[in-house]
């Protein structure tokens, strides 16, 4: 963790007497401590784990035992590298310089960067000079969704993601809850694990406070889909306040006791600081005023008290809705719960609006919900009762319709991340942020074999027998893919891998080309991983290159698209495309039929999200398509039988949900289909079935005329399905498609298909 920081906070001599001696041993040695860690991180010398969201207990202020009064900072999204990041936050960070220089040290929740490139970490450091506490923080989607994926670079400014510390009477812990290259959050099952371990470590009733950068148990609207596991914790462990970002508001509510507040951004030139005496925190607000010619001698900020967190002991934490059952029969859901005080209660299924159940008394209570229109799948019913101190929630989940449709599911313990790989028509391989790679059985979910590569793999490429692969901490392994064992690995680059490495052959034989954050893009040896050349582009490259005509092809973070010799490594040719800093034209570009289609993101100045096909030779322009939402990345459709014939056509999905075909020669548009508004990054697709979706868990399977709803489960669904064809008689299986996927809480579902193309 790097501590940016001017002097250590002030007040060591307090308590220390002749008669102190021990007491004054034991601060002198957690005083050296902590300023042997704050040097040690200053230098930039962290040494944790090669996973941004590995968890860690920071011991470094523990050396202020008993101190019942102190003062702490809260800051987020600082979006340093946008104009009013760079204005504003500076503005704000002045302000805290000025104002608050006794304080105890600082939590900043998130996007401090605009896109997480190391110039924009170097601003936040230049304006924080003038600090004299330490800054700690987590990572906020801007941070993860852009130019650093894997979090290497906020490493190597902030250190671990996720961790601990005690201070005072406070335990405080601060969360993860960013997924790489995605805006919604999410808190990964292993770090929850932690979390009830380390909940569960302390005196039982100290009091805890949360941080993180997207807003948790927020009822309004769900940036992130682990509230119904938070929850739980929430009700054993005495959590007080809560601490959010990401919405660049001043928010309260209160859930499950639990006094919650989101902060204003920094790039609005708002804060929050935190007064802390014993047992109680009174939270203020940090805002600028307006200029007044009636009164020239107002306060250029205006503080305002936004809550007092009072914590209380564990016993009074206790949720007043217990013993929820629910069962489906048909198409009615029969719920039952028991209330252990009056209060006004409320229903919602899946994250909808809430429906109004009526004031209840206290006692059990039961009521039906009709579900017919509700899809197959897994699904989630929450209960609230709203009470004079606020909202408690219970939940419960329900399947209907799995018995039919569910093959098999699996329990990896992990969420999934990046692609995952068909091996053969029966295998799939899939790969988790616990660092650990699966081979199944697409048919069963067996496993074959599991490999635990250290860190979260950014998606492999299979080559005869050979499973390649990159992970976040740049290493590139090399597996038998029928055995899992490794035949080689070499670290590479630092910065990390987020997507899979290109197969390609050059004159010296076949040999992986894969990109970083980092913007390097490198040539290795299939046989031994050798470096056969490296190439240093202007921008983080975050996307697999394509490959043919002897020739690479990859977009960077600096808005341009290269082709390079793939013997060599030298440019044939740069172009700049599209002008928005957003992933431009950093997605994946696809070389097929001699033409290289390329995208860029939807940009009001340009006219909107461009696809351009483009001579390979020269860069040149053949055609373009433009659409008012921006394009994701063009694929060509699968077939589960070899042909070959070329198909007519290629697929480009938008963030809409709507895929549409485009002739690759010149551009037509042969036919369109509108889904539902996805989070893949391609068109999971096979013998004319493509699946869109994803919010909230819930899939579209389309076959010609026909659609098909399915409900994986009610989280986000990050990682594109695989959709696979059976490999058993089609009249013994009763089924003919099935797909795969993966969700947040670390289950890998296989789904039947009860529609065919």
């Amino acid at each position: 963790m790097l501590f940016l920081m001017t002097q250590f906070p002030i007040g060591l001599s307090s308590g220390i007497n002749s008669k102190g001696t021990r007491r004054l041993t034991k601060r002198c040695a957690a005083v050296a401590l902590a300023l042997v860690l704050a040097f040690l991180h200053w230098t930039g010398a962290f040494a944790g784990s090669s996973l941004h969201n590995d968890p860690a207990s920071l011991g470094y202020l523990r050396g202020w035992y008993n101190q019942k009064q102190f003062k702490f900072m809260v800051a987020t999204d600082s979006h340093f590298g946008s104009w009013q990041g760079n204005t504003n936050s500076a503005l704000a960070l002045a302000h805290i310089a000025q104002s608050h220089p006794d304080a105890a040290f600082m939590i900043h929740m998130g996007d401090i960067t605009e896109t997480g490139g190391d110039e924009e970490y170097g601003l936040l450091k230049a304006h924080m000079a003038g600090l004299r506490f330490p800054v700690m923080a987590t990572m906020g989607n801007h941070e993860s969704r852009w130019q650093d994926p894997q979090g290497s670079r906020f490493r190597s400014y902030f250190g671990p993601s996720t961790y601990s510390f005690d201070y005072g009477m406070w335990h405080f812990v601060v969360l993860d809850t960013s997924y790489p290259e995605q805006t919604y959050g999410t808190l990964e099952p292993s770090v929850l694990a932690w979390l009830e371990q380390d909940l569960a470590s302390q005196p039982a009733n100290r009091p805890v406070a949360l941080f993180s950068h997207h807003p948790l148990l927020y009822q309004e609207r769900n940036f992130q889909d682990s509230d119904d596991a938070l929850l739980a914790l929430i009700s054993k462990y005495p959590v007080h306040a809560i601490f959010s970002g990401h919405g660049h508001s001043f928010i309260t509510w209160k859930v499950q006791g639990c006094s919650c507040f989101m902060s204003g951004a920094l790039m609005d030139n708002t804060y929050m600081f935190v007064e802390a005496d014993g047992l109680e925190l009174k939270v203020y607000s940090v805002t600028p005023n307006t200029p007044d010619k009636e009164q020239p001698e107002a306060p250029p900020y205006e503080e305002s008290l936004l809550g007092i967190v009072s914590a209380s002991t564990q016993d009074s934490l206790g949720n007043p809705l217990s013993r929820l059952s629910v069962q489906p029969e048909d198409d009615t859901l029969r719920a039952k719960f028991h209330l252990s005080e009056p209060a006004s209660v409320w229903f919602q299924i899946d994250g909808g609006h809430y429906n109004l159940l009526g004031d209840k008394r206290r006692g059990i209570h039961e009521f039906s919900i009709d579900i017919t229109a509700r899809a197959p799948g897994t699904h989630t019913l929450r209960i609230k009762a709203v009470t004079g101190d606020g909202q408690y929630i219970t939940t419960g989940e329900f399947e209907k319709g799995t018995d039919e449709l569910v093959l098999w599911k699996q329990d990896l313990g992990s969420s999934l991340v990046a692609r995952m790989l068909k091996a053969s028509p029966s295998n799939v391989i899939v790969g988790t942020r616990n660092g650990v790679v699966y081979s199944l059985d697409a048919e069963s979910g067996n496993i074959f074999w599991k490999y635990d590569a250290g860190s979260p793999w950014g998606g492999g490429v299979i080559d005869g027998y050979n499973l390649y692969f990159g992970t976040a901490a740049g290493e590139i392994h090399c597996l038998d893919k029928n055995t899992g064992r490794m035949t080689w690995k070499i670290a590479l680059d630092s910065a990390g891998f987020v997507e899979p490495p290109a197969l390609c052959d050059t004159d010296t034989g076949r040999c992986l080309i894969i990109g970083s954050p980092s913007g390097k893009v490198y040539a290795l040896s299939t046989v031994s991983g050798a470096e056969q050349w490296a190439y240093q582009a202007s921008g983080a490259v975050t996307n697999t290159p394509s490959t043919g005509l002897g020739m690479a092809f990859f977009g960077d973070w600096a808005q341009k698209l290269y082709a390079l010799d793939a013997n060599t490594g030298q440019e044939k040719w740069v172009i700049h495309l599209g002008r928005q800093m957003y992933y431009s034209p950093a997605g994946n570009s696809l070389f097929y039929g001699n033409t290289l289609f390329a995208v860029t993101p939807a940009d009001n100045h340009s006219g909107g999200s461009f696809l351009y096909a483009l001579n390979p030779h020269t860069g040149k322009q053949n055609w373009a398509g433009v659409n008012w939402r921006s394009f994701l990345e063009p694929s060509i459709p699968l077939y589960s039988q070899e042909t070959t014939v070329r198909r007519p056509f290629i697929l480009v999905p938008d963030s809409g949900g709507r895929i549409t075909a485009y002739y690759r020669a010149y551009g037509e548009i042969p036919w369109h289909l509108q889904g539902y508004s996805t989070l893949f990054a391609g068109v999971p697709n096979l013998d004319g079935i493509y699946v869109t979706g994803g919010v909230r868990g819930v899939l579209a399977i389309h076959a010609g005329d026909a659609q098909f709803d399915y409900k994986v489960r009610d989280t986000f669904l990050f990682v594109d399905p695989l959709v696979l064809k059976s490999q058993d008689n089609q009249v013994k299986s009763g089924y003919e498609y099935f797909l795969v996927q993966g969700d947040n809480r670390g289950t890998l579902w296989a789904i039947k298909i009860p529609i065919s193309p």
